[in-house]
């Protein structure tokens, strides 16, 4: 009996020594560890101590005001605009609290709360200069904010886009706001604008809806890669959510389409890359498909350089005209046109194209070449054309021009011309026909002449040997041209 007894007082003296050492922690102690826990990061260890100890002092208004603060720092504005509203329940005069819900309330554009509150902090505390200039803004917006929905229903986006961007400026976290403003620059094209708003309202708070409208405009503007980040991001919160699963196909093909053709152009297959770039399913059937000017120009660019290369001048200027009709800037291809506009002797549209790639582009020799050739081409055909005289093209093979000139001698030559016309004018034109044939006989002389320079006028000679020793620049442009150097055009996917 001596031996259970002792063992149950050991028992009750441990007891004793566990409950003495283990006693209740105060809201105070708690509060401690609250403040320690912030200072390390562990936000929601803070969180169950500021709990525990306004368990233990409900009253405690400063607890709680230290709670709002805290959820507050970590964005939780609904959680700390409760603690604000339960501490000015207790003490309805504490400042630091009526400043932070006034704020709270002008990020989410409730201004006239927001007003209520900062302008009773202010009457307490009338040097807070920052404060009377929130005060100022928040009075200047109130009326967009009543103005807004009037001038969106009548469509008038220039003075509704600057009382939105007023009032996104005082309430940056206000969704509704952000994307009635998405809805105008979408609504004007304006897509990188739009892109924009669209992006921090999915930072603010993600949808479905939204993600999936954000990867659709930035398809448009080009932006695939980004397209997919907002994509994938959609189909996280949501793995069955059919737009989104629609699109990321779509963008998987559109992806792999655009992989082949640019494999091809890479490695200078020009036939294969146009015909990766316009098979069915392929590049442009599903950007033309989609939608989105950026992403349909990468095809046309790719188009427009294989079919120079390939010498298909139809295609040429059909898919150079697709560019820049989207990139009207484009050097690489008003080049390429104005080349087929210079072939097809159409030579003041190619001074025109060559004009408009050389102010875009004035690093690259041949533009200026071109131009000068064109020039050369033009006057050239308003004084003696060889071509014509023989009644060829410009592409006539040696057996052609020889051919032509044979049935021409036997028409016009003076012994045997048949006709209304004197001697003297038979000679004239005989004489035309010897002095194309023999230019364009010679392979100097004729490369000479489709460079614009005609042999026989040695005016024109001299000029060209000046220019090639370096005496002057005939040919001057609105910026001028360089003298000299040379780039490579390259394409930018």
């Amino acid at each position: 009996m001596r031996v259970v007894a002792h063992a149950l007082l050991l028992l009750i003296g441990a007891s004793v020594t566990v409950t003495a050492n283990d006693a209740p922690k105060t809201a105070k102690d708690l509060l401690s560890e609250a403040k320690a826990h912030l200072v390390g990061g562990r936000i929601n260890d803070a969180m169950t101590a500021f709990d525990m100890a306004i368990d233990l002092e409900p009253k405690n208004y400063l607890a709680i005001f230290r709670r709002a603060a805290a959820q507050l720092s970590v964005g939780r504005m609904s959680h700390a605009l409760r603690d604000f509203n339960s501490v000015l329940e207790i003490r309805p005069d504490f400042d630091q609290a009526l400043v932070q819900r006034g704020k709270i309330h002008l990020r989410d554009c409730n201004i006239p709360d927001a007003l209520n509150d900062l302008r009773k902090y202010s009457q307490s505390t009338p040097k807070d200069e920052e404060i009377l200039e929130v005060i100022r803004e928040a009075e200047q917006a109130q009326p967009d904010l009543i103005e807004l929905d009037s001038l969106l229903a009548k469509k008038q986006y220039e003075p509704a886009l600057e009382s939105l961007s007023r009032l996104i400026s005082l309430c940056p976290l206000h969704v509704e706001l952000r994307l009635k403003r998405a809805n105008i620059y979408e609504e004007t094209n304006d897509l990188v604008m739009a892109i924009g708003d669209l992006s921090r309202v999915a930072g603010i708070k993600p949808t479905p809806q939204t993600l999936h409208r954000l990867a659709n405009l930035r398809v448009k503007a080009g932006e695939l890669t980004d397209a997919m980040a907002s994509i994938k991001e959609c189909m996280k919160q949501d793995p069955e959510n059919k737009p989104c699963k629609k699109v990321f196909r779509e963008l998987r093909a559109l992806e792999k389409a655009l992989k082949k053709a640019e494999d091809m152009f890479s490695k200078s297959r020009w036939k294969s890359a146009v015909t990766e770039l316009l098979a069915e399913k392929g590049y442009m059937q599903l950007a033309e498909r989609m939608g989105g000017d950026s992403v349909r120009l990468v095809g046309y660019k790719i188009a427009c350089k294989s079919y120079a290369e390939l010498n298909k001048k139809e295609e040429i200027t059909k898919w150079c005209s697709s560019v820049i009709q989207l990139d009207e800037e484009n050097s690489e291809a008003l080049f390429f046109r104005g080349m087929v506009k210079m072939e097809a002797e159409d030579y003041e549209d190619a001074l025109r194209d060559f004009e408009k790639a050389h102010n875009a582009n004035q690093q690259d020799r041949r533009i200026v070449d071109a131009y000068q050739k064109a020039q050369r081409l033009l006057a050239q055909s308003k004084k003696k054309d060889y071509y014509k005289v023989l009644g060829i093209s410009r592409s006539a093979s040696k057996k052609e021009i020889k051919k032509a000139f044979r049935k021409l001698a036997q028409q016009w030559h003076p012994d045997k011309y048949d006709g209304k016309l004197t001697e003297e004018q038979v000679v004239k034109k005989m004489s035309e026909i010897n002095e194309a044939y023999e230019v364009l006989s010679d392979d100097e002389k004729r490369e000479q002449f489709d460079n614009g320079v005609d042999p026989n006028d040695q005016q024109q000679q001299q000029q060209q040997q000046g220019f090639r020793h370096g005496g002057g620049q005939p040919f001057f442009f609105q910026n001028g041209f360089p003298q000299g150097g040379g780039q490579q055009f390259h394409f930018n996917f």
